[in-house]
């Protein structure tokens, strides 16, 4: 079972690293493809760890592993989202820092208060600047993100291989 938490952790920090490269350009087909492939990472990390550590356990103590698995992953779910807004709160704080005068005018609540009826209400070429600083924001989420999944690769290759066993 090894290889599909290792794989799918790459494939999930290759994706983030993808997701720099994207703008307000990029084709919707494009964004679909690469968020549908993200989910699959995801479904080959979670389901299969969760399997693995049922098979690691006693079982009598299946239902109590079960639980704890899945508190643990409701808790680093919510400690994982409250630090992504913290960073990216952070880098769009820092974007609006450098937006030029005339943008920053216009945006009394800098990036973080961004809707697209604001952004489709700026002139075209202060639109352009602005949702490319937004962009950069949400670079620097993508690229945290993309390290902690190469760590996690590096940690799930210390795990142990085992077949998991057939229970009835």
């Amino acid at each position: 079972y090894k290889w599909m938490p290792v794989v799918a952790m790459g494939m999930g920090g290759l994706l983030m690293i993808g997701f720099v490269f994207i703008n307000q350009h990029t084709p919707i087909w494009v964004l679909a493809a690469m968020m549908a492939t993200f989910g699959i990472s995801m479904g080959l990390q979670f389901q299969v760890l969760i399997v693995a550590i049922q098979a690691a356990a006693p079982l009598q103590d299946i239902g109590a592993v079960t639980s704890l698995i899945t508190q643990a992953r409701t808790l680093g779910a919510s400690l994982g989202l409250a630090l992504n807004g913290a960073v990216m709160i952070w880098a769009l704080n820092r974007q609006t820092a450098e937006l030029p005068a005339d943008a920053a005018a216009l945006l009394p609540q800098g990036l973080n208060g961004l809707t697209p009826h604001i952004a489709s209400s700026l002139p075209a070429a202060i639109r352009e600047v602005v949702l490319d600083h937004y962009s950069s924001g949400f670079n620097v989420m993508f690229i945290w993100v993309a390290a902690l999944y190469f760590v996690a690769v590096g940690l799930t290759l210390l795990l142990e291989n085992r077949e998991i066993p057939k229970r009835a």
